[in-house]
């Protein structure tokens, strides 16, 4: 039995590999009414080795079968009222995923996705209220050098930021020396970013009291010495600064304008095929 199987499937793969149209020697199983065919399953097999091949088809094969016999078993033992539910359900799936289709053509189309800083700006004043922050964020640097660096005591001195010198030589050593690095203080982002990237949370008991007491910070560890200062930060509870709401706020006005644009599009099209009589309403008034 097991040289039959070899050899049948070894004929299969011979097979795959020449052009050979749907006729009763090309099915590898039949199962309730259904036939799979070994052109069904030809581009799923991609560039594999014989070995890996024959082991494949034996899975299609296999999988395919328990399928069928599967769906055979549940649709005979569900009710109507479930087998029409399911319909429905592929109905409402299908229709949904043919308007989702033309309406992502639709706004391809007609859509223009810029969002001026303007409307950013006026949103974000009008919505503060949405903006509240639920963790802690903050500007800072930190830089992450070897203790071998010969640059250790400029950069204890740099990294206070006291003039637009040390911002350009802290930036420069992140490039030759460091091993990570941020040096972009005007971005905001979540403190466990920087509780991530740095030791710090061996420091940290309380956010608010580290935060509160902890500007520049150095800690030594693993041959490394991790430079950080901490220039700002915000707190849970308090309003978002609008830098770092604005990509948020940018998908939200794209949104908006998709959800206006569709709804003028859909109003147009249900005009246009009343005009046409391609729809018809009813009075329904009493």
């Amino acid at each position: 039995m097991r040289l039959y199987q070899m050899s049948r499937f070894l004929w299969i793969f011979c097979l795959l590999c020449s052009c050979h149209s749907e006729d009763t020697k090309d099915i590898l199983a039949e199962a309730y009414g259904e036939t799979l065919f070994i052109s069904d399953i030809k581009d799923e097999l991609g560039q594999v080795s014989q070995s890996d091949s024959l082991e494949m088809i034996q899975k299609m094969v296999d999988d395919w079968i328990e399928e069928k016999v599967i769906l055979e078993k549940a649709a005979f033992n569900l009710s109507d009222a479930q087998n029409q539910e399911i319909e429905q359900k592929l109905t409402d799936y299908k229709n949904s995923l043919l308007v989702y289709e033309y309406e992502k053509a639709l706004l391809q189309e007609n859509m223009d996705t810029l969002v001026h800083s303007s409307d950013i700006d006026e949103y974000y004043v009008s919505h503060k209220k949405n903006f509240k922050l639920n963790e802690y964020i903050c500007r800072f640097v930190f830089l992450k050098v070897p203790q071998s660096s010969s640059s250790l005591k400029n950069i204890r001195e740099s990294i206070k930021l006291k003039s637009t010198s040390d911002s350009l030589f802290i930036q420069e050593i992140a490039q030759v020396e460091a091993e990570k690095s941020h040096t972009d203080y005007s971005i905001w982002k979540p403190l466990d970013v920087l509780i991530g990237q740095t030791p710090i949370k061996e420091k940290l008991i309380d956010k608010a009291i580290f935060l509160k007491h902890n500007k520049v910070i150095e800690i030594d560890k693993n041959d490394f010495i991790y430079f950080i200062h901490i220039l700002d930060y915000k707190s849970p509870g308090t309003l978002a600064p609008l830098p770092y709401t604005k990509e948020q706020i940018k998908l939200i006005l794209r949104n908006l304008k998709k959800s206006k644009i569709l709804k003028k599009i859909r109003q147009e099209l249900v005009n246009i095929a009343i005009s046409k009589n391609d729809v018809l309403i009813h009075d329904i008034s009493p």
